[in-house]
């Protein structure tokens, strides 16, 4: 008669709660050889034993009260992505540096990814950390098209420098022609205009200026997508707001770095302080 092998041995059992925290799988397996691996993770639930921790990122500094891990979040709300379990985020290579920067700020180890097109990634997965920042923050594996809400940020340095991470992201500085002065501008899916009309809004207010420009609006727009060795152009709405007053770049810089955020010099370091 076939023997089964449903109920667990004291010989099993004893393998299993002295082993389970640490020993690789594979040799866990051959240890406990009439035993699946889906077996072995429901029988040390069971015994509430856990396993060593794999995670090779510390995504939970995200979730700190401080400017940089809003910094940070404000960079990944723009740039990043989000799963059920995981969070990602990928530059072109001539912002590798601030794609360390990033790496280096949750402690990865995870390798950086390279893409197509000269794009290169950091991913990490933490199931609880990655569902504690999408509740905390309100974000969505749609995140492009079902934005969160800024408004719920109340502290203002904390926004502010989340919204220094949002410019970061997907935000641009340009240099005004036959002048000294600087335009910024951020474009994103019109599913953001309320949130970019209150971020020109709260950027005018902080600082105590007055808004006397034109708010946020929806324009088409062609885009240039890459594909295979060649581009093609395909058109999209998309909502937008600019910010060309000198004095109030000038503020924004100043306080980015009285804060000692890690701005990315080819956008708020371009611009000059007097």
């Amino acid at each position: 008669m076939k023997k089964t092998w449903n109920k667990w041995t004291k010989e099993e059992t004893y393998t299993l709660k002295q082993n389970y925290y640490s020993m690789n799988k594979e040799i866990l397996l051959k240890k406990i050889r009439h035993r699946t691996w889906s077996q072995i993770k429901d029988k040390a639930k069971y015994l509430k034993i856990r396993r060593k921790s794999t995670k090779l990122s510390d995504i939970s500094i995200l979730l700190e009260e401080t400017p940089e891990s809003y910094y940070w979040m404000g960079f990944l709300m723009a740039d990043g992505n989000f799963t059920k379990n995981r969070v990602s985020l990928g530059m072109s290579l001539i912002d590798m540096e601030q794609l360390l920067k990033y790496k280096n700020f949750i402690k990865s180890g995870n390798k950086i990814h390279g893409m197509p097109h000269n794009y290169y990634q950091v991913r990490s997965t933490d199931v609880v950390n990655v569902r504690k920042i999408k509740n905390k923050f309100g974000i969505t594996n749609r995140k492009t098209y079902e934005p969160c809400s800024l408004n719920q940020i109340l502290v203002e340095e904390l926004l502010f420098s989340l919204i220094v991470g949002i410019i970061d992201g997907d935000g641009s500085i340009s240099k005004k022609k036959n002048c000294n002065s600087y335009t910024l501008s951020i474009t994103l899916h019109p599913s953001w205009l309320d949130n970019l009309n209150l971020i020109k809004n709260f950027l005018y207010s902080y600082f105590d200026e007055n808004c006397n420009s034109q708010p946020a609006y929806k324009r088409k727009r062609y885009i240039n997508l890459p594909q295979d060795d060649k581009s093609i152009k395909k058109e999209y709405e998309l909502a937008e707001i600019y910010i060309g007053y000198r004095p109030l770049l000038n503020k924004i810089k100043e306080k980015a770095i009285n804060l000692n955020l890690p701005f990315m010099e080819r956008k708020l370091g371009k611009i000059k302080v007097y």
